[in-house]
């Protein structure tokens, strides 16, 4: 597992205005294929392993491995609104 980066400071922020804090209300698992996109689809597996309730890619070959592995735990890459984020999580609920 990885330590959160600062270009997730958004994320995150949208995610406290939403009251959801990491480690609180919210357990978020961070992990990196370390600039080696070939470990895409295991990061997948290790996500629906651990039930993951959505999974937030940060690049696009990273979503496509996602989406090529479930279409039932949503997705939602970085760059998309914000706003798609409550909509998601009211889903899993």
């Amino acid at each position: 597992m990885q330590a959160r980066s600062p270009r997730f400071d958004a994320f995150f922020d949208t995610l406290r205005g939403l009251r959801y804090v990491d480690g609180q209300s919210i357990v978020i698992d961070y992990l990196s294929a370390a600039d080696h996109s070939d470990r895409f689809p295991a990061l997948v597996n290790e996500c629906l392993q651990r039930n993951a309730s959505i999974i937030v890619p940060s690049t696009t070959p990273a979503a496509q491995a996602a989406k090529a592995a479930t279409q039932t735990v949503p997705r939602m890459q970085l760059r998309e609104c914000p706003l798609l984020l409550p909509l998601l999580m009211a889903k899993r609920t």
